[in-house]
C-alpha cells in the first residue's frame, strides 16, 4: 500500500508475480480537504472517514483474496512519521510498525483535531492535518491482513517489488 496526496495504491503480490495492482482515487490530504468542516468542529472525524473509507474497502474485498495476505509493506512520508509517533524499529532497509503500537497511536489521537496534534508534536500545519486520514487508512489496509507489522521500505515500494522479482 502506497498512499499519496491524492490516492492510494493497492497491490498483491505473492511468489514472484503481482496478482492485483489498483489505485484509488482518495488519499490522506484529498480526505482532509473533503471533510475539513468536520475534522476542524469535532472529534468524530475519524468516524467519519472510516465509513467513507467502508465503500473503498468493500471493493478491495471483492477483488483480493484478504484472508491470506501475511505482509504488509507500506511506503509513503507519513508512513515514516507514524513510524516515527509509534517508536518504530528500523534496520538499514526498514521500518517495522507494529500492528498494536499503530492501534494505540490511533487510538489516542482519533479524536483530536489537526491543531492539538500540530501543537503536541510540533509539526507544521500540513504534516498535522495528514496523520489522522494516514492513521484510519494504514489501519484500514493493515485489518486487511494477518500481518503483525507494516514493513516501510527506505526505498520507494515499486523499486523493492523489482528488486525481489529480479532476485
Amino acid at each position: 500500500t502506497s498512499i499519496g496526496t491524492g490516492s492510494i495504491g493497492v497491490a498483491a503480490y505473492s511468489k514472484g508475480n503481482i496478482l492485483f495492482n489498483q489505485t484509488l482515487k482518495v488519499g490522506a490530504m484529498k480526505l482532509s480537504e473533503i471533510f475539513e468542516p468536520v475534522y476542524e468542529a469535532s472529534g468524530d472525524f475519524y468516524i467519519v472517514l472510516e465509513e467513507y473509507l467502508r465503500g473503498f474497502t468493500y471493493v478491495l474485498n471483492n477483488l483480493i483474496p484478504i484472508n491470506n495476505i501475511n505482509y504488509f509493506i507500506g511506503a509513503g512520508q507519513e508512513l515514516h512519521i507514524i513510524g516515527e509517533l509509534c517508536a518504530y524499529k528500523r534496520d538499514e532497509n526498514f521500518v517495522y510498525i507494529r500492528r498494536e503500537d499503530l492501534y494505540a497511536l490511533y487510538d489516542n489521537l482519533k479524536e483530536n483535531t489537526a491543531e492539538y496534534i500540530m501543537e503536541k508534536y510540533k509539526f507544521q500545519e500540513e504534516k498535522a492535518e495528514s496523520i489522522l486520514p494516514s492513521l484510519v487508512i494504514y489501519k484500514t489496509m493493515l485489518e486487511f491482513t494477518k500481518a503483525d507489522e507494516i514493513l516501510c521500505p527506505f526505498a520507494v515500494l515499486p523499486d523493492v517489488v523489482l528488486y525481489d522479482m529480479l532476485n
